[in-house]
């Protein structure tokens, strides 16, 4: 019990740690530690991400798509959500 208690007190810290750094570091942190999460790489799926963020990235290039900050997408997400949910 007391390891679970520390472990717990470890991830607060770490966590608190985290919400301290910059935006962008932060989500490479996110991204990192999906990433440990996923022991098996299906190559598949990653040559499908690849194509998407080359497709993507060549919108941006052409003019035809605008890049955000990733501020401003989750405050997309969020203000959709929140539309979504009085639309129940």
């Amino acid at each position: 019990m007391v390891s679970s208690l520390t472990m717990n007190g470890s991830v607060s810290t770490i966590f608190e740690a985290a919400l301290a750094l910059p935006e962008e570091d932060r989500g490479r942190l996110a991204e990192q530690l999906i990433q440990s999460l996923d022991r098996e790489v299906d190559p598949d799926v990653e040559e499908a991400w690849s194509a998407e963020i080359e497709r993507r990235l060549a919108r941006i290039d052409a003019g035809q798509s605008k890049a955000v900050t990733m501020g401003e997408a989750i405050a997309r997400l969020q203000q959709a959500a929140r539309a979504s949910a009085r639309g129940r």
